[in-house]
């Protein structure tokens, strides 16, 4: 992945549907479309600068629909540690 930008991009995408996918099932009445935001920077090295691809996320810890006013959150009250391992491990 490191010398693959497009690989990487996949990688980051399949994580963040693993996200997207828990934070809309932790957040009650939020319709099956409904997404998420944030911001990923990819990193590619470490503190020592040695060769280390990584991806730092800032995400918002629920849901966006559409809804006839306008857009509606809902928020992911129902995250666990059980949700996180299942990201991880997907």
């Amino acid at each position: 992945m490191r010398r693959d930008a497009e690989l990487a991009g996949r990688v980051l995408q399949v994580f963040l549907r693993a996200v997207e996918a828990k934070l809309r099932a932790a957040s009650p009445g939020a319709p099956a479309g409904a997404r998420f935001g944030g911001v990923t920077f990819v990193q590619r090295f470490g503190s020592a600068l040695d060769c280390h691809l990584h991806f730092h996320c800032c995400l918002i810890d629920g849901v966006f629909a559409a809804a006839a006013d306008g857009m509606r959150f809902f928020a992911a009250t129902g995250l666990d540690e059980g949700m996180v391992a299942a990201v991880q491990e997907a």
